[in-house]
């Protein structure tokens, strides 16, 4: 096989200044100048082939947007779990021990401006008066937000082991919810 079009330029360049070698000699060439894990060869497949192969596959299979698409709505579903685990721990014990120590934990893991922001609506909905009753509404909230996240993890799953939904709307939901 010929090597990439970029080495057989460079190559023919360097031939073309006035060095006489054969074609043979010129592919011992290129061979060398070309980076070993072209022609790296794991369990008994080529490693260039491979990637392109792998590649060309990630692609076809809009791999990147369903990332993104799954990526979406498990950080779209935070807000609603907060809204119902919030009211439901402040049930439990010392409201602000528990919140002080979910925020301190939280603050280490998202950037800042997004924590000023989660950590004030939580603040608001863990120290309101009704949040007691806010638990029914985060729960639903919760569960819906969740499902998306599953629904979106099905239609990857479908979507790289080249598998068309069968299933009725209702039921993909479903088998979403009780994810």
């Amino acid at each position: 096989k010929l090597p990439p079009k970029a080495a057989l330029c460079a190559l023919n360049q360097w031939v073309n200044s006035g060095s006489n070698y054969s074609h043979n000699t010129l592919a011992y060439i290129s061979a060398r100048m070309l980076p070993k894990p072209l022609f790296m060869v794991v369990f008994g497949y080529r490693v260039w082939p491979l990637l392109k192969r792998t590649w060309q596959e990630v692609m076809e299979d809009n791999i990147l947007g369903l990332s993104a698409q799954t990526a979406y709505y498990f950080f779209f579903s935070l807000f609603p779990i907060f809204l119902f685990v919030a009211p439901l721990l402040s049930l439990i014990g010392d409201k602000e021990k528990v919140f002080g120590l979910l925020i301190t934990q939280l603050g280490s893991a998202v950037p800042g401006e997004a924590f000023a922001l989660v950590r004030g609506v939580v603040n608001d909905v863990v120290f309101a008066e009704n949040a007691p009753g806010l638990i029914s509404v985060g729960a639903l909230l919760a569960a819906w937000a969740g499902s998306n996240v599953f629904s979106a993890l099905i239609d990857a799953m479908n979507r790289a082991y080249d598998i068309e939904e069968r299933r009725p709307w209702w039921k993909k939901k479903l088998v979403a919810l009780t994810s």
